[in-house]
C-alpha cells in the first residue's frame, strides 16, 4: 500500500485549491505594504506562481513543490511565506526545507502542528521586477505507521512585517534528534525548569551525533538554549594547565569573571574564533554557586549538597559572554556526577585527556577559607578543586546563532556545519 502525504496548496486571497490535473497556476495577490512608520503602498502587486503537476506526495519518492514570487510593481516591497489551515497527523516525523534556486533558505524544520498558520520565511525583500524562485521539499523522518497519515496546508504570502526569528539551526537539530522522555537513557533530554519558560535541550551520555565542525576544530553540542542558540564545547582540551586563581583565600576567588581563565579564554577567542564571529552569539553563562560537596563548603542556606541537588537552567547570576566554560549544572545534565568514576563513555569525557575546569563555584572550606570550583576529571567524575593549588585544562564553550543554515548529521564523520 502506497503511503502518501496530501498537500493542498492555495493562492492568497483566492480561496481555491490546486487539484490534480492543473499543470500551471498564476495567482495575483494585491498586497498592502504595512510596516512600522511606513506608507501603505496600494500599487504593490506580488504574484505567487505555483508550478507542480502532482500535489499528492508519496513518501517513497523525492517530494518537492516549485513556485515563484514576483514583484510587478515599481516599488521595493517585503513579503512573508506562510502555511495556514494546517492539518498535520505526523507530529515530529515530517520536516520541510526551503530552497531559493539551489541555495538552502530555510534548513530542515519540523512541519507545523495542526492550527491556523505558521510562517516559513519572514521579511523577504523583493525589488521592483524581481522574481524569487523557490523549492519547498518535504521529508519523512520515521516511515513507520504512516499509511493513513497526511499533511494538508495552504501556501500563502503576506507583507505584514513580523519580527520573530526563525530558529532554523535548532529546528534542524530537533528534527533529527527525537526527545528522550526517559531521563535514565542517553540522548537528547528536554528541561523546562528555567528562567524563561522555554525548553532547554541537553545531550546526555554516550551520544555520537552531537559533533560540530567549526573553524577546522571539532566541538560537541552541550545544549540548545532557551532562545534557540546552540551551546558547544571544544572536543579536546586546550593543552595548557591553568590555576583558576593565584590566591585561594581572597574574596570571590571562585568568581569566573575575576579569574585567570576569563582572560585566557578571551585571548583564545580573539586568536582562534574572530574569523567565525559572524556565526556566534553572546550567551548567558551562569556563575552562581548551586551545589557543594557537603555542609562545610556552604556559603548560604540556598546551597545544596551535590547528592541532594537537582540541576537546573535557572540562575540568579548570569554573565553575557562570547566565550566561557561549561557549568556544573550542564555537566550533570550531560550525565556526569560526583560518584561517576571511570565514566569514559560520556561524550564530555571521551575527548579529553586532562582534568578541566568548569566556571561553577563549589564553595568555601569553612576551616581553611580556601575557595573551590567544580572540575570535570579525566576519570569521568565532577569533583571540587582548590582554585590555586590545582592546575587544570580549559575547554572553550561558545554559542552558535539559532538562525543559521546547517548541514551534516552530527557524527564524527559527518559533523554539523553552520553557515549563513
Amino acid at each position: 500500500m502506497l503511503r502518501k502525504i496530501l498537500l493542498i496548496i492555495d493562492g492568497i486571497l483566492l480561496g481555491m485549491a490546486i487539484i490534480i490535473g492543473i499543470d500551471y497556476s498564476y495567482y495575483i495577490a494585491n498586497i498592502k505594504y504595512v510596516g512600522n512608520n511606513e506608507t501603505v503602498i496600494l500599487s504593490d502587486i506580488i504574484n505567487l506562481n505555483i508550478e507542480d503537476k502532482n500535489i499528492i506526495y508519496d513518501i517513497n519518492k523525492e517530494n518537492e513543490l516549485k513556485f515563484n514570487v514576483e514583484n510587478l510593481s515599481d516599488k521595493q516591497t517585503t513579503f512573508n511565506l506562510l502555511l495556514n489551515n494546517i492539518e498535520n497527523d505526523f507530529e515530529s516525523d515530517l520536516v520541510y526545507e526551503l530552497y531559493e534556486k539551489d541555495k538552502i533558505s530555510v534548513s530542515k524544520t519540523i512541519a507545523p502542528k495542526t492550527g491556523s498558520n505558521s510562517y516559513i520565511k519572514l521579511n523577504v525583500n523583493l525589488d521592483s521586477g524581481e522574481i524569487k524562485e523557490y523549492t519547498l521539499k518535504f521529508e519523512i523522518l520515521n516511515e513507520n505507521n504512516v499509511d493513513s497519515k497526511k499533511f494538508q496546508a495552504v501556501l500563502n504570502i503576506d507583507s505584514l512585517k513580523i519580527n520573530d526569528s526563525i530558529k532554523t539551526a535548532s529546528n534542524y537539530l530537533l528534527a533529527f534528534n527525537p526527545i528522550n522522555t526517559n531521563g535514565e537513557i542517553d540522548g537528547l533530554l528536554e528541561e523546562k525548569n528555567n528562567d524563561t519558560g522555554n525548553s532547554v535541550y541537553y545531550f546526555k551520555g554516550n551520544v555520537k551525533n552531537n559533533y560540530v565542525l567549526l573553524n577546522n576544530d571539532l566541538y560537541r553540542i552541550i545544549r540548545i538554549n532557551e532562545d534557540g542558540s546552540i551551546r558547544i564545547i571544544k572536543d579536546t582540551n586546550v593543552d595548557v594547565n591553568y590555576q583558576y586563581n593565584f590566591d585561594s583565600k581572597i574574596d570571590n576567588a571562585y568568581d569566573y569573571i575575576n579569574s585567570n581563565l576569563k582572560q585566557e579564554l578571551d585571548n583564545y577567542y580573539n586568536n582562534n574564533l574572530k574569523n567565525v564571529d559572524n556565526l556566534l552569539i553572546e550567551g548567558n553563562f551562569c556563575t552562581e554557586l548551586h551545589a557543594v560537596k557537603n555542609d562545610i563548603y556552604k556559603i548560604s542556606d540556598t546551597n545544596v549538597n551535590y547528592n541532594e541537588y537537582t540541576p537546573t537552567s535557572k540562575c540568579n547570576q548570569m554573565n553575557n559572554l562570547k566565550i566561557g566554560l561549561i557549568s556544573y549544572d550542564e555537566a550533570v545534565m550531560a550525565g556526569l556526577s560526583y560518584t561517576s568514576f571511570y565514566n569514559n563513555s560520556n561524550y564530555l569525557v571521551s575527548g579529553i585527556n586532562k582534568n578541566t575546569w568548569t566556571l561553577s563555584p563549589a564553595g568555601v572550606n569553612s576551616y581553611s577559607n580556601d575557595k573551590f570550583v567544580w572540575k570535570i576529571s579525566d576519570n569521568g567524575s565532577v569533583i571540587e578543586a582548590n582554585v590555586s593549588s590545582n592546575s587544570n585544562s580549559i575547554r572553550p564553550v561558545i554559542n552558535i546563532k539559532p538562525t543559521l543554515n546547517i548541514t551534516g548529521n552530527g557524527t564524527i564523520d559527518n559533523p554539523y556545519i553552520f553557515s549563513e
